[in-house]
């Protein structure tokens, strides 16, 4: 029954429904189960040589929201602490108490900071254009926005973490894609170099100071314990503290009352004058 067309039509929807849709939901079926038996026989290491387990991810997943605050965001004041916590090879934890920190290490941690200012500069840089463009550029920008611009969220540090600290499983043409912002973090990295330096000189400027004080007060100290007449002036007043400490207990009564006199009563007569005298 039907045109001629049927037959051509029964046989088209066999081959596509048995060969190929079929073997679609077997292939998606076994590839599932091979993801599962691949991370039950995943061997977890320092180094992701095989990539990163769930246990791994959770463990920084877990890190990153015990510094952010609730905010899904960490500030830059904070990015030591991350890197601290964080196992390897994104962090510097080896183990449980242990910290994988050289010279590499120190190379890296610098460039991060570059990468989180730059992060940071950039999202200033648009929110303030955003602004200029409407009525609130004479308005001034509140703190709480201020203080949101300072803070970078979890993509852009987990991008940026495994940009400079595991570069091999980053795609070579993300790599030629972040060419122009590499030499933006490179300058950065110049400035934080400098700022750090000027901000050392500043501090060994007042520790300087706090030394020059610390020593003045230390000969001063000498000196009050070699002048005699000083330690005998504190004998004496020592002596008279414990007596009337002893005085109070005696009086049941505080110390600092013993040289109040009682209160008296005063009789004010009061008369009359119908005139002031001039």
């Amino acid at each position: 029954c039907g045109t001629i067309l049927a037959s051509p039509f029964y046989m088209i929807f066999k081959i596509i429904g048995e060969s190929i849709m079929l073997n679609l939901f077997v292939g998606m079926i076994l590839d599932n189960f091979s993801f599962i038996t691949d991370e039950v026989g995943l061997t977890e290491d320092h180094d992701w040589t095989a990539g990163a387990s769930t246990k791994q991810l959770e463990e920084i997943a877990r890190v990153f929201q015990t510094l952010d605050r609730q905010q899904a965001a960490i500030s830059l004041f904070v990015l030591p602490d991350l890197l601290y916590y964080l196992p390897m090879p994104l962090g510097y934890r080896k183990g449980r108490h242990t910290l994988n920190r050289g010279i590499r290490e120190r190379a890296e941690t610098l460039l991060l900071r570059a990468e989180f200012n730059q992060i940071v500069l950039d999202q200033r840089n648009e929110l303030l254009r955003k602004r200029v463009r409407t009525w609130r550029r004479f308005v001034p920008l509140p703190f709480a926005a201020d203080e949101r611009v300072k803070m970078v969220d979890f993509e852009e540090v987990m991008r940026t973490l495994l940009f400079w600290r595991k570069p091999d499983m980053v795609p070579h043409y993300v790599k030629l894609a972040r060419h122009d912002r590499v030499f933006k973090v490179a300058r950065m990295a110049s400035a934080l170099v400098i700022a750090d330096f000027l901000r050392m000189v500043v501090g060994l400027k007042k520790t300087r100071l706090v030394k020059k004080k610390i020593a003045h007060r230390v000969a001063f100290r000498e000196f009050e314990l070699k002048d005699e007449v000083r330690q005998r002036r504190k004998q004496i007043i020592l002596g008279l503290v414990a007596r009337e400490k002893l005085m109070a207990y005696r009086q049941n009564r505080p110390r600092q009352l013993l040289h109040t006199p009682n209160s008296t009563v005063i009789e004010v007569e009061l008369k009359r004058i119908d005139k002031l005298p001039k």
